[in-house]
């Protein structure tokens, strides 16, 4: 019987079955320094100017570090986060409470702050891919992209899903509160093979404790 953390699962199949991820293949693990360095690097191109403000132009590398770290946990790619903030602008920008004549100064200059807020975020997410790219090419990996390695090869490679499924056809998962979405994404797909999947959940909702690593009660539930 096989027991691991979600991140030594995802460490023991991608060294199990190396030639189902060969873009893997030599990496090593990414430092802090060299993380930062990257972000920086990638803020220099002339399209995120508006990420380096003047007089402080590192003022968004922890924080874009930190949120990249927290769309990989909730499972969310550049494209799905660019795409979101898309459809915020528009939803906005067709907001018809934004006629409201009573309201409409309130309603205009709060819903330009949502919409920079809006483009900041695609911008974000055209960092995220760079760095994501970047990262590959120079073969480093850091601790989040073993969830999310193993998540994104689950989707697209059948045979390695296939593999899985057979492999593990009984799956008991503890504390199960503290999972986040990547995570909880990884049993379902797993648990998937039967109609009626020999899953057995423990957790308790009143310890989800850890939703600043991206654990969710509604995943619990």
């Amino acid at each position: 019987v096989p027991i691991h953390t979600f991140h030594g699962f995802a460490a023991s199949v991608i060294t199990e079955f190396q030639d189902h991820f060969p873009h893997l293949s030599k990496s090593g693990q990414i430092t802090e320094v060299e993380a930062e360095m990257l972000i920086r690097e990638i803020l220099k191109q002339k399209k995120f100017n508006k990420l380096r403000p003047l007089g402080e132009p590192d003022f968004y590398v922890s924080k874009i570090l930190s949120t990249i770290s927290d769309a990989r946990k909730e499972a969310w790619t550049p494209e799905m986060i660019k795409v979101f903030a898309e459809e915020e602008i528009k939803k906005i920008k067709g907001d018809p409470l934004g006629q409201n004549s009573s309201r409409v100064t309130l309603l205009k200059a709060t819903d330009l702050k949502r919409i920079q807020k809006c483009e900041r975020t695609i911008l974000f997410a055209g960092v995220y891919e760079n760095y994501e790219d970047k990262k590959r090419k120079e073969r480093k990996m850091d601790f989040d992209d073993l969830i999310f390695e193993l998540l994104k090869t689950l989707r697209e490679d059948k045979l390695l899903l296939q593999i899985l499924q057979e492999k593990f056809l009984y799956i008991l998962l503890d504390e199960h509160q503290d999972t986040n979405d990547s995570q909880n994404m990884i049993v379902q797909v797993i648990a998937d093979f039967f109609e009626t999947p020999n899953l057995f959940v423990v957790g308790d909702e009143k310890q989800a404790i850890y939703r600043f690593q991206g654990a969710s009660v509604e995943n619990f539930i």
